[in-house]
């Protein structure tokens, strides 16, 4: 890995020596600086970003892994960004702008890469720098003018085509584990290709032991046996809730759109989108936090304890809740009946708007 990254430092060298070629004194000068200050960062990578038609700002980036979080702020100056971290292994991490878009980028120890996007534009960028944002690229392109079923199908040609790839990986969360509407039968099949090619991918093998949860949280099931602790120290049985619907929303503080995601939980639980809006007495809100400094969601959560059953217990991913229910990724919400029968559930604030619209 540092050799890769002593390529990718000397591949960037401009100044040139008099005869127009790097001396032989400069390139001594930084091998010795690569081995000696260099050694305890070889899991380090690099983003270079070119943003056109965006001066300056504020982009958000975070990684996937759920067991090893990570959380950034990305200043934009002058239409263009560096970001500098660390991985173990190639995985991929999620550029957020302001307004909700996300952008996938791979990185991988030791890596450079080149990121480039159009503000007017941003449903199409390009990443270069491994070989993996490369097939991302390409399936990108592939479904740019497709719908959602053509997607489907794409994305499953596309991860059978690349079993090998962390791409792969990636595609199968995305449309595959993550998808409501896709059969568990389909998703076992697909990942039984996978674990053939990848048997020590962590997330795979998490991907086989988590099916079992994520079957017990689908839509048509009944709430499974969950007690949470609200901030007041109340307990919460969730099969138990007496009111005709329960909506349990996930989130953190430190998401992008947490801001947006708590405000529309708020609007959600009163009879109309007012602060002084009388509470619904239909439905029940379970607001179950993923943080783990609870300082932090304390800030959020401390001006409406009253009119929505706040939960932090610090274990994020690890939270008998999240692990019950299936749940994979950030925000997520679960709307069970009063017979504690799931009626609903996905990823999308506008999505769980609708799906609580529709209550009777």
């Amino acid at each position: 890995m540092k050799y890769k990254l002593l390529a990718n430092i000397l591949s960037r060298v401009t100044t040139p020596s008099l005869t127009g070629r790097v001396g032989e004194g400069s390139i001594f000068f930084l091998l010795l600086l690569f081995f000696f200050s260099c050694g305890p960062r070889e899991n380090a990578f690099r983003i270079e970003g070119k943003l056109k038609g965006l001066q300056g700002g504020e982009l958000y980036i975070y990684n996937l892994d759920v067991h090893n979080a990570r959380f950034d702020t990305i200043q934009v100056k002058e239409s263009s960004f560096i970001y500098n971290s660390e991985c173990d292994r190639t995985s991929p991490f999620v550029l957020v702008y302001p307004n909700g878009t996300e952008h996938v980028i791979f990185v991988s120890p030791a890596s450079a890469i080149e990121y480039e996007a159009t503000a007017s534009n941003l449903s199409n960028y390009k990443v270069k720098g491994t070989e993996e944002n490369k097939l991302l690229n390409e399936f990108r392109d592939n479904i740019a003018k497709k719908n959602d079923e053509k997607v489907q199908d794409e994305a499953r040609q596309f991860i059978l085509s690349h079993k090998d790839s962390p791409v792969a990986v990636y595609l199968f969360q995305r449309y595959y584990l993550q998808n409501e509407n896709i059969p568990e039968e389909d998703i076992r099949s697909i990942l039984k290709e996978l674990r053939a090619v990848q048997p020590g991918d962590h997330d795979l093998m998490e991907a086989e032991g988590s099916l079992k949860t994520i079957a017990n949280g689908r839509v048509g099931t009944k709430l499974p046996a969950i007690t949470l602790t609200t901030k007041q120290g109340k307990k919460v049985e969730l099969n138990k809730l007496q009111k005709k619907y329960t909506l349990i929303a996930f989130w953190a503080s430190w998401m992008p759109n947490q801001w947006q995601f708590t405000d529309r939980l708020r609007n959600i639980a009163r009879q109309e989108p007012r602060y002084d809006a009388p509470v619904r007495s239909d439905l029940q809100v379970v607001s179950v936090s993923l943080d783990t400094e609870i300082y932090k969601w304390e800030g959020f959560v401390n001006v409406d304890s009253m009119i929505i059953s706040h939960v932090c217990d610090g274990q994020a991913f690890d939270s008998p809740a999240v692990s019950k229910l299936g749940i994979r990724r950030l925000p997520a919400y679960v709307l069970a009946d009063k017979e504690s029968r799931i009626v609903a559930r996905g990823f999308s604030i506008d999505k769980m708007q609708e799906d609580v619209d529709k209550l009777k």
